[in-house]
């Protein structure tokens, strides 16, 4: 039992590092343009990637683009011990988003804002 559990533990981390990791990034760097942050943080159970846009007005297109990715990794069978929620926050106070990130766990994606 301790073995299949630690098979499943090494499994998760190359899923991690292989394959969400790699996809989060490059669907960061393909909309920096609306992106203020994004960030990998745990949530309720699960893994949250959290972006925070540039702007406050609702952006349908931007939307579409984090669900497809949303789906995109709930359905790729070489992810399926990474269970991910992601939530997209309108341009916020640093206060506001960063009580979405959980302390023990939180990677944030560089390269997005001037700071």
């Amino acid at each position: 039992m301790a073995c299949k559990a630690g098979q499943k533990q090494v499994l998760f981390g190359r899923q991690f590092e292989r394959g969400l990791l790699p996809k989060l990034a490059v669907w960061t760097d393909q909309n920096q343009e609306k992106l203020e942050r994004a960030y990998l943080t745990l949530g309720d159970g699960r893994l949250l990637f959290l972006v925070v846009r540039k702007n406050v007005p609702f952006d349908s297109e931007f939307e579409d683009r984090l669900s497809d990715l949303d789906l995109q990794i709930a359905q790729d069978e070489e992810l399926g011990l990474i269970h991910l929620s992601v939530l997209a926050l309108p341009k916020v106070s640093r206060t506001c988003y960063e009580s979405f990130l959980d302390t023990r766990m939180t990677l944030e994606y560089g390269g997005l804002h001037g700071d």
